[in-house]
């Protein structure tokens, strides 16, 4: 079975600094948060297409706190997309 997520947003800035928030490794941390304790997310995501990255943070019980992605599409500044999918769960 393969389950997809889209997610469409509408945003009041410029296209710059959004394609910024979701590219930039550093930025997207920011966005990308453990919500368990609130802690932004390490990762090593670059916007080039096939590039294996990953969120990291602190693993608990029950998951060792890795979520692997790969990106997918990059069309700057106009679309951005790849997988994630966590498979750690103790």
């Amino acid at each position: 079975m393969s389950l997809t997520l889209t997610l469409d947003f509408q945003y009041k800035t410029s296209i710059e600094k959004l394609w910024s928030a979701l590219t930039d490794s550093s930025k997207l941390a920011k966005w990308v948060v453990n919500i368990h304790n609130g802690q932004a997310m390490d990762n090593d995501f670059e916007p080039v297409v096939g590039h294996r990255f990953q969120f990291r943070t602190q693993p608990s019980e029950y998951w060792d706190g890795i979520i692997n992605g790969e990106v997918l599409i990059v069309d700057a500044p106009n679309r951005v997309s790849y997988t994630w999918a966590s498979g750690g769960e103790k």
